[in-house]
């Protein structure tokens, strides 16, 4: 999360080109749940937060898919709010209840006493984590795989040429693990002219 390469071919035995002396906070383990909220559920967002000094802040940015407006809304680590236990640098914070079917963009950004700000995501909101609304009942006891795409990459998946190698972003969930940020795409070298697809997903390397 704060991870920097060196400038040119780095400076053995001298401090790192690129050492800050008091740098942005650290955000990790960003999540949401439950992981299939149903509308009846308010979805609590928690993320790790540290910082060599002091974390002042810790806010949720969310919206509904097709809008363009995020909501924010702090998160604490007081042990009330879906975080855990109070001053474990975990921070929480519920989101509204939201109907059947809605997609919901969110991202994390924390601020230390010095006015340093870290975004998760770096690029946040283009990037951003996704969940999905979803009353629907499955088959007890059968593995349940969920792909959650923005509605715009649906019909860009659905509609462009079926060849496309273009990763698309998204969301993986199984079960109670969510996985945030995979690339998801058809795959095949027949199959994908097939009317029942078969996808692949690639996962982000920190998420093994």
């Amino acid at each position: 999360a704060a991870w920097l390469g060196s400038t040119g071919l780095g400076t053995p035995g001298a401090q790192n080109s690129r050492h800050a002396a008091d740098p942005a906070p650290v955000i990790r383990s960003v999540a949401h749940t439950p992981p299939m909220p149903r509308s009846q559920d308010a979805v609590t967002i928690t993320a790790m937060v540290i910082d060599d000094r002091t974390v002042s802040s810790v806010r949720v940015f969310s919206r509904v898919d097709g809008t363009t407006t995020f909501t924010q809304a702090m998160m604490f680590d007081d042990g009330a709010h879906g975080d855990g236990p109070a001053g474990d640098g975990t921070y929480g914070a519920t989101l509204v209840k939201r109907a059947n079917g809605t997609i919901v963009h969110f991202y994390v950004e924390a601020a230390d006493n010095t006015a340093h700000v870290r975004k998760l995501h770096a690029n946040a909101p283009t990037t951003v984590c996704l969940y999905q609304v979803d009353d629907r009942s499955y088959p007890f006891g059968l593995p349940l795989y969920r792909a959650i795409l923005r509605d715009a990459d649906r019909e860009d998946l659905e509609t462009r040429g079926v060849d496309s190698d273009v990763l698309l972003d998204g969301t993986f969930v199984r079960g109670k693990e969510v996985f945030y940020n995979v690339g998801l795409r058809y795959r095949g070298d027949n199959s994908r002219d097939f009317a029942v697809k078969a996808f692949r997903i690639d996962f982000p390397h920190d998420q093994p």
